[in-house]
Parts: structure tokens; C-alpha cells; sequence
């Protein structure tokens, strides 16, 4: 495989650049706030319902696009006593990607509306009565526009956190690009607290540190676990990518998992403890192409091997 581009960041202050928040009672909010909330849940009909959209110009980039991903800072919560701007644990929220060349891609922060917008759905939108393939309930039309990346909060957010979207996904809808514009979509299911308005930085914003949207692309790109693809979480495909570099990859993106400089049986345990975590199986892994030596070395070494691996991944965290 071949090695990551140079890493390159975008913001989206600059040129073709912007985002704005929609609100279900056409509101249109651009404030140097993105407020992300969904109050009606599956019955969209909320009129305090908002949906961020991000855009992005990517003529500003110079090297090809190998791994991308969007990072966004919530500039609020408990530690500047504004709980009441927060995300709680199990809030997911959801990037999706507006096909290149697509209707509204270039989106005008001034006139574009939650009325005007193709891709919503739900009271107050352009598609009033959600598709039954929409299972997900979060004012975006899941047949008109790809899902490139959800991020679950484990815990309530706090102010300086960063939210980071990654995979195969988001990457590979940067690369289709034709006319060096990329406008994502972000929205949120229904929160556990209906009543709470989780707030972003936007570019205009001067809240906290702060940091606008942010387009990371290659080496930039945060790049933890064992999902080597970028696609679909841990699978066996990983395992694959890890066999097929064994002893000889240098990368991440060729299975080296604690960014060692060498794939070997370390990977190999971080991938297998992942895996399984994520319910696969044993007896998926084929082991015929890593040289039998190796092969009998990483199972004569497990256990140990494991202990080290789970310690020295829990330092570098």
C-alpha cells in the first residue's frame, strides 16, 4: 500500500468556504455558533430542531487525498458552568457528505434555508413526509445523501473537546471530488436530554480557543485501533491487510496498529483483541500466507504478548 501524502489542514473561513445552521422553523442561524439539536426525534416536527452544514474549498490543497476526516470543538460545558450546552453519553451525531456536483453543494450562507435544503426531511422541509428507508430519525434523508462517519459520545462533553469524524467513507467521498468544493451535513438523533442545545465553534466563532471546522486530510488524520481500511470498524479484512504486510509494513495503513515502524505479532494481538471485542471469529483468520514459523510464534506468545500490547497501547493514550 502506499505511504500517506504530505498532511494538509483546511479550515473553512477561506474562499468557497462556510458553514450556517438551519432550524426547523426556518431560522436560519450563522452567529459563530453551530447549534446541533434535535428535539422531535423520529417525529421531525420539532421547530427547534438544527442541522449544521460545513463546506469546504479544496483548492487550497496540494497533495492528493489518502485519508481524510472533520474535527469540530465544543467551546462549552460543565467547566464554564453552561451544562445546558453539552452532549451526554450515548448522543450520536452524524456526518454526512452532499454528492459532488449535487443540488445546494455550494451552498449560500445568506439564503440557504431548512425550507430550501433537498436533503432534509420532516415538517418544515422539502421532503414533509419521511421515506420509510430513513431509519435513522435525524431531519437528514438517508436515500438522497451517504452517511460518511457517526461519532458516540462515551461520556458528557466538556469545553475544549474535539470531535473527530474518520474511515473509508468520508475519505473516499474527498477523493470523487470535481470541483473543489466538499459540503458535509451534521446532525444529531434525538439527544438524551431533549431539552439541552449542544453548541460548536463555526468559523466565525470566538468562543474558547477557538477552532473552526477543520478538513484533516493524510497524516493529520488521527489514526487509532485497528480498523487499517478506514472501513466499517475492525474486521477480517484488516486482518488481511495485517497478513499480507507481516514483518515487511511500515504504516498504519499496512497494519501497524501501535505506529511501531514494523508490522509483527504486536499488531496482530491488537488486532485480534479488537476484533473479537466486536464479535468475530477465530475461525475466519486464515494463516496460510504468514510464514509458519511466525505463525506458531504469535499463538506460543499469546498471552504475553497481549498483557504487553494492552499496557503499552494504554500509555500511549
Amino acid at each position: 500500500m502506499a505511504q500517506l501524502a504530505g498532511a494538509e489542514t483546511l479550515t473553512n473561513i477561506a474562499g468557497t468556504g462556510g458553514d450556517v445552521v438551519v432550524r426547523r422553523n426556518n431560522n436560519t442561524e450563522n452567529d459563530g455558533f453551530l447549534r446541533i439539536k434535535n428535539q422531535g426525534g423520529d417525529g421531525e416536527a420539532s421547530g427547534n430542531d438544527r442541522i449544521g452544514l460545513l463546506k469546504f474549498d479544496l483548492s487550497g490543497l496540494s497533495e492528493s487525498i489518502t485519508a481524510g476526516g472533520v474535527q469540530l470543538e465544543l467551546p462549552r460545558g460543565e467547566s464554564t458552568g453552561q451544562a445546558v450546552n453539552t452532549f451526554d453519553a450515548g448522543d450520536i451525531l452524524y456526518l454526512y457528505g452532499v454528492p459532488d456536483l449535487g443540488a445546494d453543494e455550494n451552498f449560500d450562507e445568506a439564503s440557504v434555508t431548512f425550507a430550501s435544503f433537498p436533503y432534509l426531511t420532516g415538517d418544515g422541509s422539502v421532503t414533509t413526509v419521511r421515506p420509510e428507508t430513513d431509519l435513522t430519525g435525524n431531519g437528514v434523508n438517508d436515500d438522497l445523501v451517504p452517511l460518511l462517519d457517526t461519532f458516540t459520545f462515551s461520556e458528557q462533553s466538556d469545553a475544549g473537546d474535539l470531535v473527530t469524524f474518520t474511515g473509508g467513507s468520508l475519505t473516499s467521498f474527498l477523493q470523487a471530488d470535481t470541483n473543489d468544493i466538499a459540503t458535509f451535513i451534521l446532525t444529531v438523533s434525538q439527544t438524551q436530554d431533549v431539552f439541552k442545545t449542544a453548541v460548536f465553534v463555526s468559523d466565525t466563532g470566538t468562543e474558547g480557543t477557538p477552532l473552526p471546522p477543520t478538513l484533516l486530510t493524510n497524516g493529520d488524520v488521527p489514526m487509532e485501533g485497528t480498523d487499517f481500511n478506514m472501513m466499517d470498524g475492525t474486521t477480517i479484512d484488516d486482518f488481511f491487510i495485517l497478513r499480507d504486510n507481516y514483518l515487511t509494513g511500515t504504516t498504519f495503513s499496512q497494519g501497524d496498529a501501535n505506529l511501531d515502524g514494523i508490522v509483527n505479532h504486536l499488531d496482530f494481538y491488537l488486532w485480534r483483541t479488537d476484533y473479537l471485542a466486536a464479535g468475530g471469529s477465530l475461525s475466519a483468520i486464515q494463516w496460510s500466507p504468514v510464514p509458519e514459523p511466525a505463525t506458531s510464534a504469535m499463538l506460543a506468545i499469546g498471552g504475553v504478548a497481549a498483557m504487553f500490547v494492552v499496557r503499552k497501547r494504554r500509555q500511549r493514550r
